[in-house]
């Protein structure tokens, strides 16, 4: 499998039987993901010490664009702002689950840094690990009661590769 960003995105769908490979190619888009935070700054603190970069030019008292690559972007807001957005009531984060997000990670050992930042900076840990040999992830809240997972696949196993011919990214 392979991707191509950006320019649009190029799946490659290996077919263990030896059929011809699928090529799928989808227009490249940037995704813009609100979310209410009850405080931006203690929000951008957490998600830098997980590695997350941000957007100043896009940012304001109430407001912080978090990086996640050059197509998708966390717009992170303080109530109010976020409000004016949104045509339907605010939910508190622990009101229950609408959503849940997930990241990627370099590697097994990448995750549980995560989660070990996550503890660090005020994040809950939630659930069990969930380690299937070839994909290994771990589920948070972050401050605001969101959930997150951070996880970590192994490409070949992606790919459609033998097992054991497995490499870690």
């Amino acid at each position: 499998m392979s991707f191509r960003l950006p320019g649009g995105l190029l799946l490659e769908d290996p077919d263990p039987r030896g059929r011809q490979t699928k090529r799928v190619s989808v227009p490249e888009r940037q995704i813009f993901i609100s979310l209410p935070v009850a405080s931006v700054a203690a929000s951008r603190a957490f998600f830098e010490a997980l590695g997350f970069a941000f957007d100043d030019r896009f940012a304001d008292e109430t407001t912080a664009c978090m990086v996640v690559n050059e197509g998708a972007f966390f717009m992170l807001a303080e109530p109010s702002k976020f409000a004016a957005l949104a045509p339907r009531e605010v939910l508190a984060g622990d009101a229950g689950s609408a959503h849940l997000f997930a990241f990627s990670c370099e590697s097994r050992e990448a995750v549980d840094a995560a989660i070990d930042a996550v503890v660090a900076g005020g994040g809950q840990p939630v659930g069990e690990d969930e380690d299937y040999g070839f994909m290994y992830g771990r589920g948070f809240y972050d401050l605001d009661g969101h959930g997150w997972s951070a996880m970590w696949m192994d490409p070949s196993a992606a790919a459609g590769q033998p097992e054991g011919d497995a490499v870690q990214a």
